[in-house]
């Protein structure tokens, strides 16, 4: 959500000449297709980026995960 939100807040912020092309295609379409690119390179950096803050964090926590985790891998 939060990169959508970038990427709306930065598309959307400039002016939009629709006698000019983008690429070739609408610039409306063009900005459309920039904010889900955005979206979607949030989705794939998101939980690396969330999994480090946690982590730096909960340091003290942080090695008890991480006990746990093979053990519960063997279970599944």
């Amino acid at each position: 959500m939060l990169g959508i939100y970038g990427g709306v807040l930065y598309f959307g912020s400039g002016e939009i000449d629709p006698t000019q092309t983008i690429l070739g295609f609408d610039p409306f379409l063009m900005n459309a297709a920039f904010v889900l690119g955005c979206g979607v390179l949030g989705w794939l950096a998101g939980p690396t980026i969330g999994r480090g803050a946690w982590h730096l964090l909960h340091q003290r926590k942080a090695h008890l995960i991480q006990e746990v985790s093979p053990v519960a891998l063997q279970k599944i």
